[in-house]
């Protein structure tokens, strides 16, 4: 399992890196005029990540010879008990990442606590008549209550179905042009359910906190989700441009320190640079276009959302399909066209050294020092008994082949699953038996 989770973890990565670096590019072409364009193909990114699993291709499902591990003789029984409670680099890594993954959703929910906590003190104010006038003409017609309170730096929007704005202390004190364009800009976020993805990018935030690029990701996200809010509220407001980046730009130089702030909420919440590239876009805007796509926009979109897909999807074979390279058949192997592919290959029960528990080295092979490797080739059932055994490869000694079939038919077996039922396969199995030094010589010496 842990292995899986780490594959699923690198895999998702890579495929968000390699989605990253077509989008980039892609962003670039209208960050003056249309961030509704950048901010859908940022949010595919967001989406990709919160899909990390392959899709899998249908291919044609071909007969079952797959290659086991190695499982030695009995003979060799303490150096391999002695290395079976050592964890795997793979569920360290894993551990580490769950661990992490734990911290920091405590760390958010206690963040968000404690801000709706220091919030019920916030005093509730009654909306001016042009405030629902501007609700009117944005379509939005469920309640939303304002609200001003000492704690509250810059303006920002909680809530999915009670909606609440959350202003600074002095807002009543604003210019009536200030408060509309404030209250203008966070109807447009309620308007676009900015919230839902607010919460997804927390949740992404906080399973890849390792990557990098996720962290660009949100950054960029942000950006162009404010750079869309302002564009409405510049025209909800009937405000200029430039007046309205002055506006905020003085709004931002009233905040004093860094006092901690909700994750799940709208806000003024972004980086240095971002910031700058905001107030840079109010006031360079070209023209009064619309963030309306054009078509080679909404072209553009669809060829990133196929794109990711096709990153999703691949057409490897499943597990098991793969015959071993090297290894020749004899003559009696025959392979049928009834049995499957597996999601889940069989397995011992007991763990791989059940196999070795019943492999007994023939004595008067163990006394005149011979050794070699069995390949053979069982069928495990439904019920998970395993029969019909072929060798594959001879170890040259007759009595080793014979220990190697009776290790195999001896073991129960958990059968192999394919969408959580069990199937009939075809495994092979390689056995070595190999006498230790000591071994050799003590027989010679007797």
């Amino acid at each position: 399992m842990f292995d899986q989770i780490l594959s699923m973890l690198i895999q998702s990565s890579w495929q968000i890196l390699i989605l990253a670096a077509i989008v980039w590019p892609l962003s670039r072409l209208s960050k003056k005029a249309y961030p509704n364009f950048a901010y859908i193909l940022w949010v595919i990114i967001l989406i990709k990540a919160l899909i990390p699993i392959n899709i899998t291709m249908p291919v044609q499902q071909l007969p079952m010879v797959a290659l086991a591990p190695v499982f030695t003789g009995q003979f060799i029984q303490s150096s391999v008990d002695n290395s079976a409670g050592v964890l795997s680099v793979a569920t360290i890594l894993t551990l580490i990442w769950f661990t992490c993954v734990i911290l920091l959703t405590l760390r958010l929910i206690g963040s968000e606590y404690t801000h709706r906590k220091r919030m019920q003190k916030a005093v509730a104010i009654t909306p001016e008549t042009w405030f629902e006038g501007m609700k009117e003409e944005l379509g939005i017609k469920k309640k939303i209550t304002i609200y001003v309170d000492e704690h509250i730096q810059s303006p920002l929007m909680q809530g999915i179905w009670r909606t609440k704005i959350y202003l600074p202390v002095d807002f009543t004190r604003w210019s009536l042009q200030e408060q509309q364009s404030v209250l203008a800009h966070e109807l447009t976020h309620v308007k676009r359910l900015d919230i839902i993805t607010i919460y997804l990018q927390a949740a992404v935030r906080t399973l890849y906190f390792f990557h990098p690029i996720i962290w660009l990701v949100n950054d960029q996200i942000d950006l162009e989700r404010e750079k869309i809010c302002d564009d409405e509220a510049i025209e909800l407001s009937r405000t200029e441009r430039k007046v309205y980046g002055d506006q905020l730009f003085r709004q931002l130089a009233t905040e004093q320190g860094t006092n901690p702030t909700p994750v799940l909420a709208g806000g003024f919440f972004m980086s240095d640079s971002s910031i700058v590239k905001r107030f840079r876009y109010i006031k360079e805007k070209r023209g009064e276009m619309k963030n309306k796509l054009k078509i080679h926009h909404v072209l553009i979109i669809l060829s990133v959302i196929s794109l990711a897909f096709l990153i999703m999807c691949n057409s490897e074979s499943p597990k098991g399909t793969i015959e071993p390279i090297g290894l020749e058949k004899t003559s009696t192997t025959q392979e049928s066209d009834d049995f499957q592919a597996y999601d889940k290959p069989p397995e011992p029960k007991g763990g791989y050294t059940a196999i070795q528990k019943n492999v007994h080295y023939p004595e008067l092979a163990r006394k005149a020092g011979i050794d070699g490797t069995t390949i053979l080739q069982v069928i495990i059932n439904k019920l998970g008994v395993a029969h019909d055994p072929e060798i594959l490869r001879s170890s040259g000694n007759e009595s080793l082949d014979s220990a190697a079939v009776n290790a195999a038919i001896l073991t129960e077996w958990i059968p192999a699953q394919i969408r959580g039922e069990a199937v009939s396969v075809k495994i092979s199995i390689p056995i070595v038996f190999r006498l230790k030094t000591d071994d050799v010589a003590k027989e010679k010496t007797d």
